[in-house]
């Protein structure tokens, strides 16, 4: 122990940076492991000897705001970004780095009060989907969300009851190192959280075998944007909308019988609804990959042109299969994004379908904040090529597939209160529609679905998940998943195994509550203590 306190500041400042930077289920379960348990000791560690109150706001400040960067340098990939994308990561990178900085600033050597700190960051990364655009990725305890004890956790606590824990794991092994008498504590807050998650699973193993399941599929066509979306300054990449049907179709010749296929976050190019292709042209793309589908065709006008909807309902007709698929949905000047359900039906009906509006919508590329700032920003959007944006939805969707699923869609899917909120309302399973094709060549792909993991496992519910450039694939209510593995289609079995969480009945509000209370009760003692001092040395002669 000498010899780490010893130690050169700057060595552990780095090998922290990047134990804690890399330490996410993306980067494997090893490095996850070790940044819950002695990245931030080592940071904490490194400033021990700096006790100027400007140098450990700065130093916490870059220190966290570099871990941010490596954490989101996805943003970096500026293919289809530009490099504005670069500056809105520094800004991302400095705001949760300012935050940071001012729990390092409260965090002096020798009056380290773990529950006041651990409560406080809590509060602090809460704050963010309310103050900060929403943020949802990136919490402390992502890294245990990599482990399966971790996973199980999450059903008790939910993410931020992660964050709790890794941060008071991270200033007791701190104390430990400074302290020799305080390592027995930090090794059993380390080991409590292994053992209580692993005793979970093994108690709950045993519902999963004789649950059931569903066969499903997901296809990811993995169309760059540029192929999907005329953009300015790629319109030779373009394909046209039904050469893109083709695309897809051929992918689907290798589908076996399934319950239920989903297709990704806007799938293919054009509105649902609009009636942009001959009959004629439909037909002879069709007949190309499966021959004659003349049985499969839903009922339409003679002479009209077809929509996607007509091919999405022909394909759930052939296929005998629920189809989920995004896509754009325009009703008069209002412009959505949605997912919509088809069911197999006799020909001689009609196209009809369930659908679900997107309800959060990104800053910028999606939507504009109303007031001075939409103002504002409404020039940065042009600059993209961005006039339209699209209207939220305002009603959680839920699906009549062969079981009653909740669809969500990209960002939606990494909110644990979404999920919560289809679940209460009877969700049996979640289909995830996702597209991160606008970041390629990054480690989005891997984030984003682990992220979508930790909504889902927080509530005890399964997924299956498409995702355009990303990871497609299904996840069953205990963490065991199945994924593509780089096909563009993937064909499995979900177990159908739910369960109930503590996490679902209370949501962030039991630990939030709890968090302000250890929170004000510590300032309440502390100012007791001063004045009980003061009023001491007062009395002294």
């Amino acid at each position: 122990m000498d010899l780490l306190r010893r130690g050169t500041p700057l060595p552990l400042f780095l090998s922290s940076l990047l134990l804690v930077g890399y330490g996410q289920p993306s980067h494997g379960v090893f490095l996850s492991a070790l940044s819950g348990v002695i990245g931030y000791p080592l940071f904490w560690l490194s400033l021990h000897s700096v006790l100027r109150p400007r140098s450990r706001f700065l130093l916490g400040t870059l220190w966290f705001g570099a871990v941010q960067l490596l954490q989101i340098s996805w943003m970096t990939s500026t293919q289809f970004q530009g490099p504005l994308t670069l500056i809105l990561c520094f800004v991302l990178s400095l705001l949760w780095g300012l935050q940071f900085g001012w729990l390092t600033l409260l965090a002096v050597p020798g009056r380290i009060t773990v529950l006041k700190l651990a409560s406080l960051w809590v509060l602090l990364e809460w704050s963010r989907l309310y103050f900060f655009c929403g943020w949802s990725l990136n919490f402390a305890g992502f890294c245990w969300v990599a482990l399966p004890w971790g996973r199980e956790l999450l059903g008790l606590f939910g993410p931020y009851g992660l964050s709790f824990w890794v941060t008071a794991t991270g200033l007791l092994g701190y104390l430990a190192l400074v302290k020799e008498r305080s390592w027995h504590l930090f090794i059993g807050v380390m080991l409590l959280p292994m053992l209580l998650g692993s005793s979970m699973a093994a108690v709950q193993e045993w519902r999963v075998k004789d649950s059931g399941s569903l066969r499903m599929a997901a296809l990811a066509p993995n169309l760059l944007p540029s192929q999907k979306i005329p953009l300015p300054g790629h319109l030779s990449d373009w394909i046209p909308p039904l050469e893109q049907w083709a695309i897809v179709c051929q992918q689907l010749r290798q589908l076996e019988q399934v319950d239920l296929l989903l297709l990704p976050e806007v799938a293919l190019f054009l509105p649902l609804e609009e009636e942009a292709y001959s009959f004629k042209e439909v037909e002879s793309m069709l007949g190309e990959v499966w021959g004659d589908l003349s049985s499969c065709y839903p009922a339409r006008r003679a002479g009209a042109k077809v929509s996607n909807a007509f091919i999405v309902q022909t394909l759930a007709n052939h296929l005998g299969c629920h189809l989920v698929v995004g896509m754009e949905s325009v009703t008069g000047d209002l412009y959505q994004q949605g997912a919509f359900h088809f069911s197999p039906k006799a020909r001689t009906e009609a196209v009809e379908y369930e659908s679900y509006i997107k309800r959060k919508l990104l800053p910028v590329a999606e939507a504009l904040p109303s007031g001075l700032l939409g103002s504002l920003l409404r020039p940065l959007a042009a600059i993209y090529g961005i006039q339209e944006f699209y209207a939220p939805g305002t009603d959680a969707g839920l699906f009549r597939t062969p079981l009653l699923a909740a669809p969500l869609i990209c960002y939606e899917e990494t909110f644990p209160s979404l999920v919560g909120e289809a679940v209460r309302q009877g969700a049996q399973l979640l289909l995830l529609l996702s597209n991160d094709s606008w970041y390629p060549h990054s480690q989005l792909p891997q984030q984003h679905f682990w992220h979508a993991a930790t909504a889902a496992l927080s509530h005890g519910v399964g997924f299956v998940r498409s995702c355009n450039g990303g990871i497609s694939g299904a996840m069953d209510a205990y963490g065991r998943m199945s994924i593509a593995d780089g096909a563009t289609l993937w064909i499995g079995e979900l177990p159908l195994a739910l369960r109930t969480t503590l996490y679902t009945l209370v949501g962030d509000v039991l630990l939030v509550g709890a968090c302000v209370i250890l929170l004000l009760s510590n300032l309440f003692a502390e100012n007791w203590k001063n004045r009980k001092n003061r009023e001491r040395s007062l009395c002294l002669p």
